[in-house]
């Protein structure tokens, strides 16, 4: 089993690839494909777990058992954005056969049949883009917000230690 969403340390995990095993159109088991190949090594952590919920390792289970996380205050600051970096992307491959012997060929086109380097950088560059994104939307805001400062300011008479026509001293305390 494999988590998106871990409370504890408040980290999410969106890539998930299931390879689903089939002899003669039956299948006989699913495992879980590399998901560190998506992430630097410095942003992989263990995330597979038995039926009871405990941790486990590829030595345990003979297969990869890491994935890449995103932490939820990044991921609401992609989100806001407008990045979808940490929706849960779930990707599934067969490998065996069909009914009659035919051979299921997807698990060829994993994403960790790919040089690592290639899909870390699409990743890393769809992360940039939604920063720039948001820093833009900031700018916006900021530009916004000055121009309606400068508005009311430049509405609202305000005299400094002078009188108005009526003799009041305005703006004095």
């Amino acid at each position: 089993l494999r988590r998106y969403y871990d409370a504890t340390t408040q980290q999410v995990f969106p890539y998930l690839t299931a390879v689903i095993d089939v002899k003669d159109g039956t299948v006989q088991g699913i495992a879980w494909d590399d998901a560190c190949i998506f992430c630097k090594l410095s942003r992989c952590l263990p995330n597979t777990y038995d039926f009871v919920g405990n941790i486990t390792t590829r030595e345990d289970i003979s297969q990869p058992t890491d994935g890449c996380y995103i932490s939820r205050d990044e991921c609401v600051a992609l989100h806001a954005g407008g990045s979808d970096e940490c929706d849960l992307k779930l990707f599934v491959v067969w490998t065996g056969t069909g009914v009659g012997g035919t051979a299921l060929f997807s698990s060829d086109s994993r994403f960790s049949a790919f040089p690592p380097n290639r899909i870390q950088e699409n990743v890393e560059n769809g992360v940039n883009q939604a920063i720039g994104n948001l820093q833009g939307k900031a700018t916006d805001a900021k530009d916004a917000a000055d121009n309606f400062f400068d508005t009311v300011t430049d509405s609202i008479p305000f005299y400094w230690g002078g009188e108005e026509e009526g003799g009041d001293d305005v703006g004095q305390g």
